[in-house]
């Protein structure tokens, strides 16, 4: 295999799970030669040591699961609302409309923003009860989890917005792609 097709190939393996031996094995097709030479005992050592090799097989699995789009998320937590709530919640992708739905998910489920401990700031059963929340603790901690990933996620857009600097999620029209 040329240096370039091993490069490629290492490239890949970025989205992919592969196993280590096989990475070092790309690595070490990679490398110049001189230095190919001086590695090639750590790297066959590496490869020799394989699970694969002994075994045939590896339960490790092959490819990274992809990340979860955040329209995803705001949908579920928009369909969640209406199911178990009979609430609806705002539309849109907008930062600023996103910023929104998640105060008002917050308000739904009696959640302050920015308070995500699970043990500190969750509402026991008394408390849902007082609220007039009539659901489950499976439920409510469901839901309760997707606020916070929600707040996490909402937080991460507006920093990558501001570190490419492209466009501000105050000006009108702007759009999450």
């Amino acid at each position: 295999m040329s240096p370039d097709l091993a490069i490629s190939s290492l490239h890949a393996t970025l989205v992919q799970r592969d196993t280590p031996e096989t990475v070092a094995e790309l690595i070490g097709r990679a490398l110049p030669a001189e230095l190919a030479r001086r590695l090639e005992r750590a790297i066959h050592n590496r490869v020799a040591a394989s699970v694969r090799r002994i075994f045939g097989w590896s339960s490790m699995r092959t490819v990274f699961r992809p990340p979860v789009k955040h329209e995803d998320r705001f949908a579920k937590a928009r369909e969640l609302a209406l199911l178990f709530l009979q609430a609806g919640l705002p539309e849109g992708n907008d930062p600023d409309e996103l910023e929104r739905m998640l105060e008002e998910f917050n308000r739904l489920i009696s959640k302050r923003p920015g308070a995500a401990s699970f043990r500190e700031d969750r509402l026991d059963r008394r408390q849902r009860a007082g609220r007039g929340l009539k659901l489950s603790r499976r439920r409510y901690d469901k839901m309760f989890r997707l606020a916070g990933r929600l707040e996490a996620k909402l937080a991460r857009l507006r920093t990558e917005r501001q570190s490419i600097g492209c466009c501000s999620s105050r000006r009108p029209g702007s759009r999450l792609s």
